[in-house]
C-alpha cells in the first residue's frame, strides 16, 4: 500500500466503491451519429465494478511481497503479517472464562467473538487499551502459534485465518516481562492494522460492511496525517509512561546489548590509550582493531582481514548539508568483502573523529606506520595510483622494497605474495 499521507488519501476515495448504478438509456443512440445527443437521451456507459480493480491491485501487492529482491539474495518478506494475524487472533477470543490471555494480558471477560477481524476505530481502540497496554513482547523465536502463508490469489484470506483461530489461548509462557513500546511495536501495528482493513475492502463483503450508510464511522481513517485521534494519542502517553516505569523497576540497561554503547566512549578512549603508551607493532595493532570494533562495530576477524586496498578516503560531495560551507568532510570507506552473486560490495563508513586518540584514520595512519616505518614493513606495490607513479618511483620503490625484504614479518612477505599474485592475475 502506498505510504505517503496524499496516496492514501487518494486510495481512501477509490475504495468508496458505492456509486449509483448506471442510467438505463431511454433510446438508444447511433454509433455513426457525430451529433451531440438530443434532449432527453443518456448515453450508455459500461458497468465497472472497482472491486475487481482492487482485488488485482491487492494480488500484485501480494505477490510483490513474497517475490524476491531484485538484484539480491533472498525472498522479500511481509513485516505486517503478524500483526495482521495477531489481531484477527485476538478477534476470535472469547473472555467469558476469565482465564484468557493474550500476549501475557488478561483478556476481559466482556469481550466476545466478533465474527469478523473488524478494523474499526472503536475496535483498533479497545484492542490497544483492554491487550496492548498490558501486553509484553514475545519471547526470541517463541510464540503459540505459527504465521501462515495465504496464496497471493486469495484476498480474503482473513476469514480462512479467523474460521481457524481458537475462542481461548493462555501464551504467557511465551512472553516477556519486557512491555511493548510505542515506536517499536504498536505503531507498527497500527500500520499493519491499517494495511488489513485495505484488504478487506477488496471483497464485496468488507465494501457493504465499512460503507455501510446507517455507520458512516466506519470508514474513519486509523491513522490520518492531519488530525491524529484523540483515544491513540491518549494511549501512547500511557504507553510510555509504562515502558519507563519498567525500565525503573527492572533496573535496565539501555545499552546492555549494543556494541558500541556497551562500555561507553570514556573506556573506549582508555583502552586505546593502554595500547598507545606501549611500544611494539602488536599493540599498534590493538588500537587500530579496538577503534574499529567499537567505531564501525567490527568484528575482530573483520579487522585482521583489512589491506590497505580495503580502505579509502573520501570527501563529500556537498559539505553544507552537515553545516560545514568551505571546509570538506573526510568520510573512511572500509570495504569488507564483495558478494559475487549481487557482485556488491560491503561498506563501513566512519567519520573523523573530533578527539585524535578516538579517531578511526588516526588509528589507521598509526597502525601502518608502525608496520612500514618501525617494523621495516615493505610498501604495497599497489598504493600508488599507475597513472601517476613514473620509472623512477617504481624502480626505487623495488630496490626499498628488495632491500628490506629479509628484516620483514611473515604476515608482511604474505601480504607482498599475495599482492604479487594478484598483479601477475591481471
Amino acid at each position: 500500500m502506498p505510504t505517503s499521507g496524499k496516496n492514501r488519501a487518494v486510495t481512501d476515495t477509490t475504495l468508496r466503491s458505492q456509486y449509483a448504478p448506471p442510467m438505463t438509456p431511454t433510446k438508444s443512440m447511433s454509433s455513426t451519429s457525430s451529433s451531440p445527443p438530443a434532449q432527453g437521451m443518456t448515453i450508455t456507459e459500461p458497468d465497472i465494478e472497482i472491486t475487481d480493480i482492487l482485488q488485482q491491485h491487492r494480488v500484485s501487492i501480494q505477490e510483490d511481497r513474497q517475490g524476491t529482491k531484485t538484484g539480491r539474495t533472498g525472498t522479500k518478506t511481509n513485516g505486517y503479517l503478524t500483526a495482521k494475524q495477531d489481531y484477527i487472533w485476538f478477534s476470535a477470543l472469547d473472555g467469558s472464562s476469565g482465564n484468557v490471555y493474550f500476549r501475557g494480558a488478561l483478556i476481559p471477560k466482556d469481550k466476545r467473538p466478533w465474527g469478523y477481524a473488524v478494523v474499526t476505530v472503536k475496535c483498533v481502540v479497545y484492542y490497544l487499551t483492554h491487550c496492548l497496554i498490558n501486553a509484553f513482547q514475545w519471547r526470541p523465536g517463541k510464540k503459540p502459534w505459527r504465521n501462515v502463508k495465504y496464496d497471493a490469489q486469495k484476498v480474503d484470506w482473513y476469514v480462512d485465518h479467523y474460521a481457524a483461530a481458537p475462542s481461548t489461548n493462555d501464551d504467557r509462557q511465551f512472553v516477556t516481562t519486557k512491555p511493548l513500546t510505542w515506536n517499536g511495536s504498536i505503531n507498527n501495528i497500527l500500520n499493519a492494522l491499517r494495511d488489513l482493513k485495505s484488504a478487506q475492502l477488496v471483497t464485496a463483503a468488507g465494501q457493504a460492511f465499512y460503507n455501510n450508510p446507517s455507520h458512516p464511522d466506519r470508514m474513519n481513517p486509523l491513522r490520518d496525517t492531519t488530525a491524529s485521534i484523540k483515544e491513540i494519542q491518549m494511549i501512547q502517553m500511557m504507553v510510555k509512561t509504562r515502558v519507563e516505569k519498567s525500565r525503573e523497576t527492572q533496573d535496565f540497561d539501555y545499552f546492555s546489548k549494543s556494541l558500541t554503547e556497551g562500555y561507553g566512549l570514556a573506556e573506549h578512549k582508555k583502552l586505546i590509550l593502554h595500547y598507545l603508551y606501549q611500544p611494539g607493532y602488536n599493540n599498534a595493532l590493538f588500537q587500530m582493531m579496538q577503534s574499529h570494533e567499537f567505531s564501525e562495530c567490527m568484528r575482530n576477524e573483520d579487522v585482521l582481514s583489512l589491506r590497505l586496498t580495503h580502505m579509502g578516503l573520501y570527501n563529500m560531495d556537498n559539505p553544507s548539508s552537515i553545516g560545514s560551507i568551505q571546509a570538506s568532510l573526510v568520510v573512511q570507506a572500509s570495504v569488507l568483502g564483495i558478494d559475487t552473486k549481487s557482485n556488491k560490495a560491503e561498506v563501513v563508513c566512519s567519520l573523523r573523529a573530533k578527539d585524535p586518540v578516538i579517531c578511526p584514520l588516526f588509528s589507521i595512519g598509526h597502525y601502518f606506520f608502525y608496520r612500514w616505518v618501525v617494523s621495516n614493513c615493505p610498501m604495497p606495490l599497489d598504493l600508488m595510483p599507475a597513472h601517476t607513479a613514473t620509472t623512477a618511483t617504481t624502480a626505487a620503490a623495488a630496490a626499498s622494497s628488495s632491500s628490506s625484504s629479509s628484516s620483514s614479518s611473515s604476515s608482511c612477505q604474505h601480504d607482498q605474495q599475495t599482492r604479487h599474485q594478484h598483479m601477475a592475475t591481471k
